[in-house]
């Protein structure tokens, strides 16, 4: 059985939002855009899309992905509950009658295709995919009898699903995931404009492993991945350090199991659980852009 492979998740959000800088401060990703921190009530809204290159979902598919989801969500509610948090996790799914589906062609022939040449045009096109598909998705969302948006902003895609899903479930952070079905294929993993607030973030997930899921989802509310390799796009300063203080943490070891992992202060932090970071981990917040993605380190 071939994996899905993620690459490359902190760096997609990266070259769209900002490709001309060199270093970034991941702290830009915390407390912003649609997945504030992770505290309150979060809806995570999931799309599974059949594109042309990925495998159709079946029933079975899509019951065994929510069955993964579902684990992600009971593990974090576990984890905020062990930092002092108590946040609730609402799961909604699209689905128009019996269609739990939705078509839509991917710009490439794989995620991963976007990042070969590490420009933001070839990424920035995933958000003109997902905008036309959020375009559809957003008018089967109804809001609950007597709920109803203000007349002023008038809103749109991405940011009228997001204050639908807020109105209706009353809640304060909206997750957006889009599912491809490419468990058993090679494809990426990524997180779009989770380091700005002028687009609504989202995640682009190819398989349904739920470490790599709950990865995900914590990149969206700011987690920083602490990974390094040859599938990696970019250096963390002192990168090391965190395999030996957090070798647990789900953003330093996503290739575990879910259950062997935890959430440890630096992304504890991230997410807004902690309000400080202890000074030997001030490093981790610097990022640099590899020459080459294929760079070994």
């Amino acid at each position: 059985m071939k994996k899905v492979i993620s690459i490359g998740i902190l760096l997609c959000v990266f070259l769209v939002a900002c490709n001309s800088i060199k270093e970034i401060d991941t702290r830009w990703a915390r407390g912003i855009n649609a997945c504030e921190k992770l505290e309150g009530k979060t809806v995570v809204y999931t799309i599974f899309v059949d594109s042309k290159t990925s495998l159709f979902w079946t029933g079975f598919d899509i019951k065994s992905t929510k069955d993964s989801l579902q684990k992600v969500f009971d593990w974090t509610i576990k984890q905020a509950s062990e930092n002092g948090k108590t946040i609730e996790i609402i799961p909604e799914y699209y689905n128009v009658g019996n269609q739990y589906s939705i078509k839509k062609k991917l710009p490439y022939a794989k995620v991963s295709d976007a990042f070969k040449k590490e420009e933001a045009k070839d990424q920035s096109k995933f958000n003109k995919w997902a905008e036309s598909i959020i375009k559809k998705v957003e008018k089967t969302v109804k809001l609950n009898p007597g709920q109803k948006l203000p007349a002023k902003p008038r809103l749109k895609g991405f940011a009228k699903l997001e204050a639908k899903l807020k109105r209706k479930h009353n809640a304060d952070n909206v997750a957006i995931f889009f599912m491809l079905n490419n468990y058993f294929l090679i494809d990426a993993n990524a997180v779009f404009n989770s380091m700005t607030d002028e687009q609504v973030e989202f995640a682009i997930n190819s398989g349904k492993i739920s470490s790599r899921l709950a990865s995900q989802l914590l990149t969206l509310f700011g987690a920083q991945p602490l990974t390094s390799g040859k599938n990696s796009q970019y250096k963390i300063k002192n990168v090391e350090l965190a395999k030996v203080d957090f070798p647990n943490d789900l953003m330093v070891s996503p290739e575990k199991y879910l259950n062997q992992l935890n959430i440890g202060q630096f992304t504890a932090f991230m997410l807004g659980w902690q309000e400080k970071v202890e000074p030997q981990y001030i490093d981790f917040f610097k990022v640099k852009l590899k020459k080459k993605r294929d760079e070994n380190e």
